[in-house]
């Protein structure tokens, strides 16, 4: 996110742990960890440890779920909100794969 490229943290690859991304979107521990076993957060990758780790787009996309939950949007919604963009997602590649027959 912003803050974490002006404060020098991001770089290409690097993975962030749960408590940085808590301290970074002022976001509760239990809150994303609530995301994340909700299947709001597709695709949570993990360490060698099994801990979760996230990397720049999963931190946006994470912000993206908090402005969601502030609008007023219930969980429910939001994964039907994930489903729509994970559709129109595969929907592009399908088109983009189709395109090039």
């Amino acid at each position: 996110t912003k803050d974490m490229q002006t404060n020098g943290m991001s770089r290409a690859g690097y993975m962030y742990t749960m408590m940085q991304v808590c301290r970074e979107l002022d976001m509760t521990y239990q809150t994303l960890k609530f995301y994340c076993n909700e299947g709001l957060v597709p695709n949570v990758k993990r360490d060698k440890n099994n801990r979760r780790i996230f990397d720049e787009k999963d931190v946006k996309w994470i912000h993206d779920l908090s402005c969601l939950k502030k609008c007023g949007m219930s969980i429910q919604e939001m994964k039907e909100y994930l489903a729509l963009i994970g559709n129109r997602i595969f929907t592009m590649m399908y088109f983009q794969e189709n395109d090039r027959m």
